[in-house]
Order: C-alpha cells, then structure tokens, then sequence
C-alpha cells in the first residue's frame, strides 16, 4: 500500500526486503543447539515487529506499507510467516491442497471468512462497513500503528512450520484477490501440479487465470510466488546418489526480447522489440503449455522458427535453436544454473538474461 497509481516505489517494501535478513540473521547465529519450532517461530516474529518498528522510526511522517511473506528451508523444515493480504498453500503431489495461512484481511471483505478474521484492537470494521485497509496486519502503515488508530494494525506475523514429507509439491504465495478470483486453494494446487517443476511458470500461469476470471485487474497488484520442492527423501543425505555436473551440454533455445533487454533488437526480424517482459513471459508459458504433452518436441521445433529472436532459429531441421555445445559461463549465471541442472531431453522453466526471456531444452 503505497501510492496507489502513483507509479512511486513503496518504501516501506524497499526497506523491509533490504532489512529483514539483518534482524533475523543474528538472532539464528546466536544460538547453537537445536532449533525447536517454537524457538524458530518466536525468531521470526520478533524480527518481523523490530523491523516494523525500526522502518516507522526512520520514516515518520511516511505512510506507506507493505505485506509479507517469508519462508526460511532449515533442513526438513520449512518456517512460513506471514502478514497481511497473502495466503499461503501447500501444494501435495497427489493433487490435493492445504490452506496453511489465510489472508488478514479486514472483516467483511471476505464474506465466507469473517469468523476467522483477526480481532482488530480499538475499533476493528464491522461487516458491510466500508474498510480503510483492507488487512489487519502490515509492515509499515503508520497511520494505523498510532495508539488512538481505528482500526489499529497489528504487525506480529502469523507463523508455522511446515515439515517436509515426499507427499508434498510446493508451496504458492498468493496475493488475495488473486486467490479469490481462481477458485482459492484448489485451483492452486490443480495448476502448480500442471506445472511442476517449473516454478515460474506456475506462478504466472495463477496470474493469468486471475486476469482472464476479473477482465480488468487496474491497481490490484496481482502477485503469485511458486515454489517447488525436489525430490524429498527419507533417508540421510549423505546416502543419497550424488548428481555429476557436465562440463558441457548441447542446448536450443527459444529467445523472446523485451524492452528492458541489453539489446531490443529482433535481428531475425530487423525490427526493435516493443513488448514488456511480462508479455514475453506470457507468450512463453503459452508455449511450455503446447509443450508438456509433445515428446518429439516437434511443437518446439515450431515455436522456434515462428517465435525465437534468437538466430539461431533459422537453422535447419532439428537444429533449430542450436547453441550447440555450451561450456560455463558463456551467457552468464542464471542461464547456466538453470541448463546444467537439466537432463537430457528435458525442456526447462522461464529463465531470464539480459537478452531477454529463455526457454531451454537440452538435447545432449
């Protein structure tokens, strides 16, 4: 909750997303034995409430605020904490879906919650009031954090501790419109599974549900982080097979330039790229979809002379979006995180450069 419109950042985001490590961090270092849940929990709240305190501190007179999420792995297990117009859901191989956190929102905003709303000190809004926020906790929000606020936000997180058994997927973040306008957490668990492992497909695959479901979103702020888990084993990690790093992999791509590139020119076309990154996300997704259920990958074959601003498109045959053999290093960090974790045959997920958006496939 900035300026809505504005196009101004939210300070109160900046803030929280360059400072919270540095609350939490000390407080995990400080203690050496093991780490119960309650202990875990009670770090993370506290951090969230000093982090709160110290940004309204340095920032009087600011009223922006913010919502959060934050999920700390500590071995099997996975400490969630959330504040605010964000629901959390915990995505199971076999389809299902568990709500693990609900949005805070104000009563009355969501008719089929309001018996489990959070009790809002000094004047909490009534059902069929007009609410001036729409959440009960935040970061930030200082006009709401005075002693006479009505209503009065609370910034104390709700926390939980996930522990990780094979049966579960992953994790989605949803902002709360969005959660609402797809159909809550099973429509989430029904796409993350779609999607798995491809976690930034998912997420955006959830954004664009929301958006074809609620015409024009306008200041919404439609927001979705996936995450997937690997493989989840029983036994210690020392006896689990050890994966061999290839020095180098044969890969095709399929490139789509947007215009926050290093270089917006389409050199296949010979025309400057005008579209956002986020359209060049979604034209991608759309081709990873056309692609889960063609093994021979002659649908990406396809895609690849009729999409990719790459030139390697215009090779022949199954050469198509060649790169031919690719050493670490050669098109930067994130591009070969993502292709040298691939297997054989196996496409990968959206992937950023600065030359744009990629879709990987390694071919040997």
């Amino acid at each position: 909750r900035g300026k809505p419109g504005s196009g101004s950042a939210n300070v109160c985001a900046e803030f929280c997303v360059k400072q919270l490590h540095q609350k939490l961090l000390p407080k995990l270092s400080a203690f050496r034995g093991f780490w119960e849940d309650a202990r875990l929990e009670v770090a993370m709240r506290e951090s969230f409430e000093e982090l709160d305190t110290e940004f309204i501190e340095k920032h009087p007179g600011t009223t922006d605020g913010c919502c959060a999420t934050v999920a700390l792995v500590t071995g099997a297990r996975v400490v969630i904490a959330t504040l605010g117009d964000v629901a959390a859901v915990v995505c199971m191989r076999n389809g299902e879906a568990e709500e693990f956190a609900k949005p805070h929102v104000a009563p009355g905003l969501d008719s089929d919650d309001d018996d489990e709303e959070d009790d809002l000190p000094n004047g909490g809004i009534q059902p069929g009031n007009s609410a001036p926020i729409q959440w009960t906790r935040s970061l930030g929000d200082s006009d709401f954090k005075k002693a006479d606020s009505a209503p009065k936000l609370l910034s104390t997180p709700e926390v939980k501790v996930l522990h990780l058994e094979p049966k579960h997927l992953g994790i989605a973040f949803v902002c709360r419109a969005l959660y609402n306008a797809i159909g809550k957490s099973t429509a989430v668990s029904t796409v993350s599974k779609r999607c798995a492992p491809r976690a930034r497909m998912a997420a955006g695959a959830l954004v664009d549900a929301a958006v074809q479901w609620l015409g024009q979103v306008g200041d919404l702020g439609l927001g979705s982080i996936v995450v997937f888990f690997d493989r989840i084993d029983d036994g210690p990690a020392h006896k689990r097979a050890r994966k061999e790093d290839p020095s180098q992999v044969r890969l095709r791509h399929i490139l789509l330039k947007h215009r926050e590139c290093k270089s917006t020119m389409d050199k296949v076309r010979n025309k400057q790229v005008k579209r956002s990154r986020g359209e060049a996300e979604r034209l991608l997704r759309a081709v990873l979809e056309e692609c889960q259920n063609d093994p021979g990958m002659k649908i990406f074959t396809q895609k690849c002379k009729d999409m990719s601003e790459c030139q390697s498109c215009l090779k022949a045959g199954e050469l198509v979006g060649d790169l031919s053999w690719v050493k670490p290093g050669k098109y930067g960090q994130s591009f070969d995180d993502v292709a040298f974790a691939l297997s054989v045959g196996q496409l990968s997920d959206l992937v950023d450069t600065d030359q744009g958006v990629h879709i990987i496939l390694r071919s040997a």
